[in-house]
């Protein structure tokens, strides 16, 4: 598609036409009044840049196979190519070919098997101006060596939704300049040192996204490639498998400031393996994991982390005292969605004095402690929305907080004069009270109540197991 707005009284008869790599001195000069070629299976428009009203860029988007005989306007920029291009891609190839200074190049659904034909089929193509390669959504299974060598001007390489099973290691050789990667829905399963070497020929790399890859595991030293420090800040490993993310998995990666890991199978936070990234990190996403609980320092040290949401999750019933620790940065928390967790101890938090804004919007909390906000000295709002808050003794105080939001249904159940008489610790139900464990297995059981004051808990164990009296219980509390 051509890209033309003109605003009348501000262009002059001659419009520039540049790409990235032209200098001002080798600006290409476009008339306003010139009759621009477009294929008849392309919608073709021309906009002009929103910062200089003298620059317009010429597009071609095409949905149905272009002729033999059709061509692209010589000076047409972006060309984006969607759906039975297999039927005429020569074609096409051929049209770009003739372009004087391609800038952008999409070819999605075209039935690509390698990067190879590919580059066969574009030989003629100025591949020194174009700044982004989208062959998204075809079948290509492999990346050989020197696959884009030709493409050395390449700053954005999108690969969405291929075949790929592995990246050999000098893929990407020659993509000095490229700053984003997008590898996501692909079969690149394996995230080890050995497969990941591919990594360090990207110096430039800023964001890599690896999302629905299938990866199960993220082994020690994965994106360590060499001596200097990856130039990594976005990093999405997000909708995989991931059971296990070994200690020292984010090594090599000093610069990295938001982490998605959410819709995953973790069962626990990878605490030892985020600490690495506790100088840089600002935004973690978690969510959609299996979490059961956030345990005492499930996140600690992460002095530069701001957001960090953890929605979503299931499993999650509770989130225990210090669960985090030294967040001297932290401003944000999401835990919203969370449907099962029913227990947000008072001292969830320590020594994080940044934070203003909590979300606890549809969980399962009957009760929080007022000692919860009153622990937060920056915090601005406490979201408690959709929750079945029962205003007793224990919540009453929500009524006289500036900083909670809950449904206007609680306040209103709240007594004007509460005699709570005893106001007992309300006990949150955290595991089942009938188990069936192996003789052999251990497990764990977690008791927290909600009181004030704190209350003290006490465990009434049996001394025997089962029928056999010889078997006796084994307890740490």
């Amino acid at each position: 598609m051509y890209l033309c707005d003109v605003v009348s009284g501000l262009v002059p008869s001659g419009l520039p036409v540049t790409s990235p790599s032209t200098s001002d001195s080798e600006v290409r000069w476009l008339p306003a009044n010139a009759s621009l070629r477009c294929p008849a299976a392309c919608q073709c428009t021309m906009t002009q840049s929103s910062t200089d009203a003298r620059r317009r860029t010429a597009a071609a988007a095409c949905d149905k196979p272009i002729n033999d005989d059709d061509r692209f306007d010589p000076e047409t920029e972006v060309v984006h190519v969607t759906g039975n291009c297999h039927r005429s891609f020569v074609s096409i190839m051929a049209s770009v070919a003739e372009l004087s200074a391609p800038r952008e190049l999409s070819l999605r659904r075209c039935h690509v098997y390698t990067i190879e034909e590919l580059m066969l089929a574009g030989d003629g193509v100025n591949w020194g101006t174009v700044f982004v390669l989208d062959v998204g959504f075809n079948l290509v299974t492999r990346i050989l060596d020197r696959a884009f060598v030709k493409a050395s001007s390449l700053r954005t390489l999108i690969l969405i939704h291929n075949r790929i099973e592995v990246i050999d290691r000098d893929a990407f050789e020659g993509l000095n300049d490229l700053t984003r990667l997008d590898l996501t829905g692909n079969r690149l399963s394996m995230v080890t040192r050995a497969d990941m070497r591919w990594l360090c020929a990207l110096r430039s790399l800023s964001e890599l996204t690896l999302r629905d890859n299938g990866v199960h595991v993220l082994a020690g030293a994965a994106f360590r490639c060499r001596l200097t420090a990856c130039s990594l800040l976005h990093l999405d490993l997000g909708e995989n498998r991931i059971r296990r993310v070994e200690d020292e998995a984010f090594v090599g990666l000093p610069n990295v400031t938001r982490l998605n890991l959410d819709s995953s199978q973790l069962t626990t936070v990878p605490t030892t393996a985020l600490t690495a990234l506790s100088s840089s990190l600002k935004e973690l996403d978690m969510s959609g994991n299996q979490l059961h609980a956030l345990l005492t320092h499930s996140f600690r040290d992460l002095s530069a982390l701001r957001i960090v949401r953890l929605n979503r999750m299931l499993p999650l019933l509770f989130v225990d005292r210090k669960s985090f620790v030294n967040m001297t940065s932290l401003e944000r928390v999401e835990l919203s969605g969370n449907e099962a967790l029913t227990y947000v101890d008072r001292e969830a938090f320590n020594n994080a004095p940044n934070i203003t804004n909590v979300s606890l919007y549809g969980c399962g909390l009957a009760a929080v402690d007022r000692q919860f906000v009153d622990s937060l000295p920056s915090l601005k709002l406490l979201d408690l929305r959709l929750n079945p808050i029962n205003c007793d003794c224990h919540t009453e105080w929500i009524r006289l907080s500036n900083v909670t939001r809950v449904d206007i249904a609680v306040l209103q159940h709240c007594k004007d004069d509460p005699d709570w008489v005893g106001c007992p610790p309300r006990i949150a139900a955290l595991f089942r009270t009938e188990l069936d464990v192996a003789l052999t297995d251990t497990f764990t059981l977690f008791c927290r109540a909600v009181g004030f004051p704190p209350p003290q808990i006490t465990w009434s164990v049996p001394l025997l197991l089962g029928n056999n009296s010889s078997l006796s219980t084994q307890v740490h509390y």
